[in-house]
């Protein structure tokens, strides 16, 4: 009778252990549960400038530098510059792939983004767009980014859209709504924009845009929340534009996440006039590294071109002009 009680009670415990894991799991898939400490971070991080009607200026550095960024707090970061529509999508069904090992996904986009019908879509380098319905085929649906999360129940995700530019397609459009448009943040998600639903932001004059000069500032900054992060760079940015452009975010987070470590159990009393906020500080070479890795395979000539142009005397210039001299070679 004893044995048979044991083993019930055994019985018992085993079962409401696997119910445990269970529900875990489940709360985990549909992000009721916030990140743990040591899970896996992923980032996809595309940038892209080299559009032939309207080329952005910041966009390739603002991803480069981001890359650089996540790469310092841990991130696995996979770039592309100035990449085409076949190489966005495949990088993007990768990136679920791998997010389905569970873990904290992180999208980031900078260049030409546009609403049509309520969708937004990120345009990749040498899209051919003259009306709304080119969009469709030679765009990346942005849900395309959110649908892979959500396939993948990692449960944890943050995606950042620097892509608020006038469209520059725009003529051939019979709805010319500007900038893009509101998306509600499925659960266990985080969306950032560089600005409000419906307005632009502007290009930038320095390396960075406005907007990503502030996200690299406030990654940087220890004990931030990604809300607190991310309302640190509203902050700056409405400050330094006089509320002409004003980032705007959609949070369905459970738990939280710390790009820079938790605070300290026990802070010191804050001076009367806080310190500045210490920014990300980002290797000069190892942004050049990262730019080379992001377009040692392009077969674009323009691409080798660029890079001579940001780094005369760079690492591997010598490289650059002998594929800039094959690739014209190839066309003549």
């Amino acid at each position: 009778m004893r044995n048979a009680i044991c083993s019930r009670i055994v019985t018992l415990l085993v079962c409401a252990g696997l119910a445990v894991q269970v529900f875990a799991q489940t709360d985990r898939r549909m992000g009721l549960s916030g990140p743990r400490t040591g899970d896996r971070r992923m980032a996809l991080v595309i940038g892209n400038a080299a559009y032939a009607a309207s080329p952005l200026r910041n966009a390739a550095n603002d991803a480069t530098d981001v890359a650089a960024a996540l790469r310092s707090v841990g991130f696995e970061v996979v770039l592309g510059v100035n990449w085409g529509q076949r190489q966005m999508e495949d990088a993007i069904r990768e990136f679920g792939e791998k997010l389905k090992a569970g873990g904290v996904g992180l999208f980031y986009f900078a260049g030409h983004g546009m609403q049509v019908g309520g969708r937004n879509y990120l345009i990749p380098v040498g899209a051919r767009i003259e009306t709304e319905s080119d969009v469709a085929y030679e765009a990346v649906d942005a849900g395309r980014v959110l649908g892979k999360m959500e396939d993948a129940g990692n449960g944890f995700n943050i995606v950042v859209l620097d892509a608020c530019r006038n469209n520059p397609f725009g003529r051939g459009f019979r709805d010319s709504q500007k900038g893009l448009a509101q998306v509600t943040a499925p659960t266990g998600s985080f969306i950032a924009y560089a600005t409000a639903p419906g307005s632009v932001a502007a290009d930038g004059e320095g390396r960075n845009g406005t907007f990503t000069a502030a996200l690299l500032e406030a990654i940087g900054t220890r004990g931030l929340t990604v809300e607190n992060v991310f309302k640190r760079v509203r902050e700056r940015v409405a400050r330094e534009t006089s509320k002409r452009q004003v980032p705007w975010d959609s949070s369905s987070l459970v738990g939280e996440f710390y790009f820079t470590g938790q605070p300290a159990a026990a802070e010191p009393a804050k001076p009367a006039i806080a310190p500045a906020a210490a920014a990300v500080v980002v290797d000069p070479k190892a942004v050049e590294l990262e730019l080379w890795a992001a377009i040692k395979e392009s077969r674009d000539a323009a691409d080798y071109e660029d890079y001579l142009k940001r780094y005369p005397g760079g690492t591997y210039e010598a490289v650059a002009r002998a594929k800039i001299k094959q690739l014209r070679a190839a066309v003549a």
